[in-house]
């Protein structure tokens, strides 16, 4: 026994260790037992008066106990936080400050908002800026990108993951959509199907040429001659108000009247029967005309 502290006879270390360790380090081992180097003790910082339990192989390593060394990080940490929050304006409470990795409240002088981080965290970020300041900054980026693409959004910006109602001025539609896709170089669904339509579609034929497109009923006019015959009849046959596999049919044939290949007014709406058996009536070449009269005999499917 030495100083009223027991040691047992498998320590690995004398008491005379113990204590010239406490001196130097300025600690003090405060249990009437030391048991063995690995086992968990009582140890005071004169100091800061603060008693940890920790274990002799990991003081010897560490050479100080956690108040101290939150303080050293503190004042190692401390002059960099400052620096760093007058340069993207920000504040905080100097007293509060208890290590790099320390949750604290950090003001924005420009937005006025608090937000509880850590200057490790916040220096280490990709921004190196609070939330209030990246939104903002997302938003006037966002607002650039929709001057640039002619759109509006029409509800209130609450998150950049959640959808929001957007009006495209070209095509006068309203989208749905995310403003990250937006942000990431993407456009509405109404402009994709205009982009990847025609001759930017990645299987449009270069080597057919503009008449024989025009022969085999492949141009754009003639795809949005058909959508605008069928629309305006409700995509229902004229005939038998059958409402599915229904075409536009020109009552005017296509090839000996190519002045009115677009007319909406020289289209009606059939389904794939009465198309078949008008064109087994009358042949691949019809007139209105016969039409008209294909219609009165009621020859139906």
């Amino acid at each position: 026994m030495i100083n009223g502290v027991v040691i047992n006879s498998h320590n690995k270390i004398s008491l005379k260790k113990i204590i010239l360790f406490c001196e130097e380090n300025n600690i003090q081992f405060i249990d009437k037992d030391y048991t063995s180097n690995k086992t968990k003790h009582n140890w005071l910082c004169n100091k800061h008066n603060v008693i940890h339990k920790h274990s002799y192989d990991k003081l010897q390593q560490s050479k100080r106990l956690l108040c101290c060394a939150i303080e050293q990080k503190q004042t190692q940490t401390l002059p960099a936080a400052i620096e760093f929050a007058q340069q993207i304006n920000l504040k905080f409470n100097v007293d509060d400050y208890k290590g790099s990795e320390n949750l604290m409240q950090w003001t924005c002088s420009v937005h006025n908002y608090s937000h509880l981080t850590s200057f490790h965290r916040l220096r280490h970020s990709t921004t190196q800026k609070l939330s209030c300041c990246t939104r903002a900054d997302k938003l006037a980026t966002l607002e650039v990108r929709l001057n640039e693409l002619k759109y509006e959004l029409l509800d209130a910006f609450t998150c950049y993951n959640k959808q929001h109602i957007f009006y495209c001025n070209r095509h006068k539609q309203y989208r749905v959509s995310r403003p990250a896709l937006l942000l990431n170089d993407g456009i509405l669904r109404c402009c994709r199907g205009e982009q990847n339509s025609g001759i930017n579609h990645p299987n449009f034929n270069h080597h057919i040429s503009n008449d024989q497109r025009i022969k085999d009923r492949r141009s754009d006019q003639n795809k949005q001659w058909s959508i605008a015959v069928r629309k305006r009849d409700e995509y229902a046959c004229v005939l038998c108000s059958y409402n599915r596999d229904c075409v536009a049919h020109h009552l005017n044939s296509y090839m000996a009247y190519p002045n009115s290949r677009i007319d909406i007014n020289n289209g009606v709406t059939l389904c794939k029967a009465c198309h078949n058996n008008l064109h087994k009536v009358y042949g691949k070449n019809t007139t209105r005309k016969q039409f008209q009269e294909f219609k009165d005999n009621n020859i139906l499917r």
